[in-house]
Order: structure tokens, then sequence, then C-alpha cells
């Protein structure tokens, strides 16, 4: 078990990593607290992962990073100039779709061998928010590579 969850720290650990990378080099605001945020995602995973390495404990909280999303980009915020701003962020929103993609396989795969039930939930709901984390991501390369159908704005519903 202590393999998988050191697994599954490193990955986190590696999320928060890059998100905040792409937060500090960013000059978009909206770019930047949304990077962060899944920055604060991946750390508040990272340590519910400690938790079960260490205390045996499954009490994973759920967020909705929705929710994060919706406050970062509220409906009509998103006019032409602060798009073709975030057009210069295409590559790394689309590392970050990989990166979410990547994560989700992994907590996928570890729910499906865990060892207790509780384990099993506890994976299931980080793949429940790495998911959303996806969807958003998802979301925001859509307005910016086929701006005429998602703009003026994002729905994050």
């Amino acid at each position: 078990m202590a393999n998988v969850l050191d697994i599954a720290l490193q990955n986190e650990e590696d999320g928060r990593a890059f998100y905040l990378k792409y937060a500090d080099a960013t000059k978009d605001r909206q770019t930047e607290k949304l990077f962060r945020s899944l920055a604060a995602d991946e750390e508040r995973h990272y340590q519910a992962i400690l938790r079960m390495k260490e205390l045996g404990k499954y009490d994973f909280e759920t967020k909705d990073p929705m929710e994060d999303a919706r406050k970062i980009f509220p409906p009509q915020t998103i006019d032409r100039e602060t798009l073709d701003q975030k057009q210069n962020y295409l590559e790394a929103y689309e590392m970050a779709l990989e990166f979410e993609k990547k994560s989700i396989a992994v907590y996928t795969e570890m729910a499906q061998n865990a060892g207790s039930d509780e384990e099993k939930k506890a994976f299931l709901r980080l793949v429940d928010e790495e998911e959303s984390h996806r969807l958003i991501i998802w979301r925001l390369l859509q307005l910016l590579q086929r701006p005429e159908e998602w703009y003026p704005y994002l729905d994050f519903r």
C-alpha cells in the first residue's frame, strides 16, 4: 500500500508544482487565480493522501472546484481582449488537461485495486475532483479554440 500512496503523493506534488509554476509565470490575473486554486486543491489532496499513509485515515473532504471557477470566471467577464490574452496560455492549459487525465487514470486504477471500501471511496473522491479540474480546463480550452461557440462567457455549472 505504501508504494501506491507514494505514487499518489508524488502525483499531487507534481501537480501542485506545475500549477504554481504557471501561476507565477502568467500575467493574466484570472489564469493565475485558476492555477493557484488548482495548486491549493492538489495540496489538499496531498495532505489527505499523507493522512491515509501515515495514520490510516480516509477522511478526505471533497470540495467543488467548479465553485472556485465560477468565482474566478463569473458569467459575462470574458471579453475579446481577455480572450486574446488567454490565447497565450493555450499550451499551459493543454499540459494541465493532460496532467488531469493522467491523475484520473492513476486514481481510478488505485480505486480498482484498493484494499478496503474506505480506501476505494477515498480514491474515487480524488477521481471526482480531478475530473472537475479536467472539465474546468477543457472548457477554457474550448473557449480558446472555438470562441465563436463559447464567447462571451463560460458556464461552470
